[in-house]
Formats: C-alpha cells, structure tokens, sequence
C-alpha cells in the first residue's frame, strides 16, 4: 500500500502528461473501429503501429463506448501495479528477508521517473514491461521447481510480449538461449522444455507476420524502415542514450551492479540470465540509436530487470549471512544517502523534468477541436510532423510528412539518412507538394523550420508559391497560438472560385505586422483593427466588377501590377472599433 501510494504522489506530479505517439495507436484504433481496417489514412496502407496487441486492447474499449486517452492512462497505471504485486510475490515466495528487500525494492520502483510518466504515457510501455516480469518469474518458478505449468504460463506471456512489441521477440530468445545453456548438460530435455516455452512466441509472432504480409504487404512494420537507420552516429546517440539512463538512475545502477556481480561470484545461474537479458538489451538500445522520448521508455525493462537483481542479490547475501537487526539497521543507515541522491536525480534530471513541461498535446487538442468543427464538411488533407494530435483530434486525411504512417517516404529515403534526428530525419517535399496538402504544418505550429522536411519544403519554389503563413490563436486552458500553412489554390480551405465569382477567406490577407486569425461559431475569421491594412495578391488574372467585404463597409483598393497582371486587394476598417473581417467576394 506505501509503495502504491508513492507511485501514485510519482504519477500525480507528472500529470496530465501524455505522448503524441499514444494519439497515433488511438487513431488507428478509432479507424478500425469505424470500420476503415487498421489504417491512420486512406491510400496505400501502411502499418504506422509497433504495438498490435495494444492497439486491439484500446479498440476493445473504444467499441464500447469509453474514452480511449482515458482508457490508456488507466490500464497504465493497472500495469504498474500489477508490477509492484508480481515483485512483492517473487520476494515472499523465495526469501525470509523480503520485507526488508521489497522496501528497497519498491521504493526504487514507485519513485522512478520513468515508471511514473509511462504508467499515464498512453504507449504500451507499461504492458510490455508487466508481460516482461511476468515472463520472467513464471520462467524461473519453473526453474526452480520444475512445473511445466509455469513454462505455459510463461510462454503465453512471451507470446502477447511478441505481438506488444516487434522487439518484445528479443526476450523470447535470450530466455531461450538461456535455457539451453543453462542445461547443456540434457539438452534433449532442454529442447523439448524449449519447444512448449516457444510455442506461444512462434503461434502468435508467426500469425502476425502473416497478417502484415497479406494486409499491408510488407515483412516489417513501417516504423521500423523510418526509426532504425542503423549507423555510427545512430550507435553513439544510442550509447549516450544508455549512459544518460544509468546518470540519471545511479543510485538504482550501483546497487543492482553490486548485486548482479554478487549473483555471478556465487556462480548463481540467475547470474548468468540477467547478465544476458541486461547486455544484449543495452546492446540492442545502443544499435537503434535510444529514443527521443523523455524519462528513458526504452529502459523501463532495464528496471524491471534491475528490480529482479536487487531483490535474487540481496536475498542471496541475507540467506547466506545472517545478520542481527541492529546490523539491518545499520545497513539501511548507510545506504539512505543513495536513496535520497536517488530522489534528488529522480525529480531533477533534465530528461525526466521536461515530461511535465511537455504538454503541447492539449495545445493541438484544442486547435484540432476548432479546425473540426469549421472544417468538418471540407474533411481538409493536413500535412503534419507529430502524427499523433492534430491528425487525432480533427480525424481529417492526414500525410505524414515524416514518414511513418507513409508509405512513399520511408521507401525514399535522404542521402543523410542514420545521421539525423532518430524517426525524424525523414522527408521529401516533392512527394508533398504531389499529394497537394490543404494545410500543412511544421511542428508544432512554428514558422521557421525545425526538422529535414520543414527546411526543404520552406524553399520548394512549389510550397512558397501555393502556401500562405496562418496565424492563428485559440484561447483556453492550453491556448494554441502557432502558424499554420494553407493553399490559398485550394477548393477546401483557400479562394472559392466559381463562374464569375470568387471568394476569398480573411485568413489568406495579411498585414505588415503578424495578426492571429481567431475562430468564431463555425469561422476563422480576422480581428480587423481600425486603419490596417490588410493584403492579397490574387494569384490569377481577374476583372473585378463588383468587390464586397464581410461584413460590409470595409475599404476596398484594387490595384493591378502591370508586369504580372496580377491584382492586390486590400482591406482597411474605416471605423474606431475593431471589426471581425470574414471574407471578400468579388464578381467579374
């Protein structure tokens, strides 16, 4: 109860935090549940998930009529504790000590960063590490007294891991290995304990490969062609990566170091398996290049492993040296400045602290809200960067312009490709410009370029000449105020042209100074302050025989360019007040 009690004060700090990826599996699930298949778009399909099962699982919910975001935090937290239960049981069942072991133990687990943050995350992060400990236990239940019933129960797990995670296959191999060395001595044995230990992995992994093959065509998901690029740049950001982890959790590290190098001086076999599973994940982590998430995703199966060794390390030293409560004590006195130090890295870290900054995803919540509800008829194609919010909250078609719910891109890739951004170095504006985005946005909603694909299309003469800067501001608790690109040729969200009639959005005027478009009823409209300017190059030759403005009483001034043919408009309010200006028709 303490322990669940402090991961609940752990999560209550990092609230409301939730990833921007977790809103990518949510659309695939909402699509699928409205009958679009599992698809983030329509087009070409392409599998943008690394998480089937927890895809379904949300799905399943979704169906039924609960908040899917809701949903995810909840079962997050569910699988949290349900760790915390699965370490208490594995302590009590293999040591008289484990009280003393669990208030370490527990205490590591509740106030770390990383368990906190992805127990409301959204990703599959906390399944995966609960079928992870799960596996694990049940595999050395069975070692330990050699009931097949455990081996099943292990496999079953192993094989929901394999279809959680592409990577989650890696624990079903290392404990395989294992296995067999572990028992090299009866390999016959050790081969037919390993075929029911597999038999789950090999169904379920085996199935989904199919599914992929024959619903998407591919051997592997997409988001593997966009985030694994191996190189040596990507093999150092991995490294440091892991280093950065092991800083900012060095109290947990050193502990679970010297218990681990106990477990192997006593030529314990558990020795040999967290050695194994700790290295080849390091290992594996390293050759992806880390993550870009903050409070370290990657490694809550470090810590799970970590909590493993602390617990088998020290319950080991306590059988074999029995030591007086007074020397317990003692002990516990000695080692609470590493606990403390473990408190301070926890709450301080750089990589842990920006989770409860990171908040940008209630910002695009509330401009996808606004974009829906004027849009919603149009159903726009929005060109993005984070494929997770906007593409979410307006469920408008959506390109992903880095790629990994694309099917072009990822097949085309840069010639820098493994030398940038891991999963966002990606991007082919040509390709872009083809599709013909209504709307597109670098970002968050930025002006100036942040990643590859936003600084090549911000000098495609295609985009400067199609695309038209939006800013737009919308008040409430996260208030978006960014830029949003438009094509001011487009029949959805630019100049409506008829026979004998065009239409022009206020929003495609702009002013010598930036002014925010702000949303009204089912509108995006301009606050027009008194004597500003506002201009327009229409971008085709026109022979105005009647400008209006809306509202009326606007100033008109129309001024063709005699090298281009091309006429300006510009708009002023006359008055004292500011006025919403909506848009201008002109007839010819």
């Amino acid at each position: 109860m303490v322990s669940c009690l402090i991961l609940a004060l752990n999560i209550s700090w990092y609230m409301p935090f939730f990833a921007d990826d977790s809103l990518i599996t949510i659309r695939y699930a909402q699509r699928l549940i409205d009958g679009h298949g599992l698809t983030w778009t329509d087009g070409i399909r392409v599998e943008g998930y690394s998480n089937l099962l927890w895809v379904l699982i949300l799905a399943f919910f979704g169906k039924l009529g609960a908040n899917m975001i809701l949903v995810a935090r909840v079962l997050g937290v569910l699988f949290t504790v349900t760790n915390i239960y699965m370490l208490i049981q594995y302590a009590k069942s293999r040591y008289k000590d484990a009280p003393l072991l669990l208030s370490i133990v527990l205490f590591f687990f509740s106030v770390s960063s990383g368990v906190a943050v992805w127990a409301i995350g959204g990703l599959e992060n906390s399944l995966v590490s609960m079928l992870a400990l799960h596996s694990i236990i049940r595999y050395l239940d069975y070692k330990k007294c050699g009931e097949i019933r455990y081996l099943w129960l292990s496999s079953i797990t192993l094989g929901l891991l394999c279809i959680t995670r592409p990577d989650g296959v890696l624990l079903s191999v290392m404990i395989g290995f294992y296995h067999l060395i572990s028992n090299k001595s009866e390999l016959r044995n050790a081969f037919i304990s390993l075929s029911k230990l597999a038999i789950i992995p090999i169904i379920l992994y085996s199935g989904q490969l199919i599914f992929r093959i024959t619903y998407y065509g591919e051997l592997v998901p997409n988001t593997a062609l966009v985030k694994v690029s191996p190189s040596l740049y990507h093999a150092w950001t991995g490294m440091f990566y892991n280093l950065r982890f092991l800083k900012s959790n060095f109290s947990m590290f050193i502990l679970a170091t010297s218990c681990l190098t106990y477990l192997v001086y006593k030529k314990k076999s558990k020795g040999i398996l967290y050695v194994l599973l700790l290295g080849i994940w390091f290992i594996y982590i390293m050759i992806i290049g880390g993550d870009f998430f903050f409070a370290f995703r990657h490694h809550l199966f470090t810590i799970i492993v970590f909590m493993l060794v602390i617990i088998d390390g020290l319950g080991t030293y306590l059988s074999k040296n029995k030591l007086s409560i007074n020397q317990k004590k003692l002990a516990v006195l000695l080692f609470s400045p590493l606990l403390v130090f473990y408190v301070y890295q926890q709450i301080t870290d750089d990589n842990n602290t920006r989770s409860r900054q990171s908040l940008w995803v209630f910002n695009l919540e509330t401009l996808g809200e606004k974009l829906k509800l004027v849009f919603e008829k149009e159903q726009p194609l929005i060109a993005i960067d984070p494929a997770g919010s906007l593409p979410y909250f307006t469920m408008f078609p959506a390109l992903d312009m880095l790629g990994l719910n694309d099917y072009h891109i990822p097949r085309n890739k840069p010639k820098k490709a493994g030398r940038g951004f891991i999963g966002h170095e990606l991007g082919d504006p040509e390709y872009v410009m083809d599709r013909e985005p209504d709307i597109i946005q670098f970002h968050l909603g930025t002006r100036e370029p942040i990643h590859n694909i936003d600084t090549m299309l911000s000098v495609n003469s295609r985009f400067l000449d199609r695309y038209i800067d939006v800013s737009i501001y919308v008040p409430a608790e996260y208030e978006y105020r960014g830029v949003l690109y438009f094509d001011k040729y487009s029949k959805k969200v630019g100049i409506d042209s008829t026979f004998g009639k065009l239409e022009i959005p206020s929003y495609l005027f702009r002013a010598d100074t930036e002014v925010f478009n702000i949303f009204e009823g089912k509108e995006l409209v301009t606050p027009l302050e008194p004597n500003k300017p506002f201009s327009f190059v229409v971008p085709y030759t026109i022979s105005p025989t009647l400008i209006r403005t809306i509202p009326s009483g606007l100033d008109v001034e129309s001024t063709r360019n005699r090298s281009t043919g091309l006429t300006r408009l510009t708009i002023t309010n006359p008055g004292d007040s500011t006025v919403i200006f909506k848009k201008v028709i002109v007839l010819q």
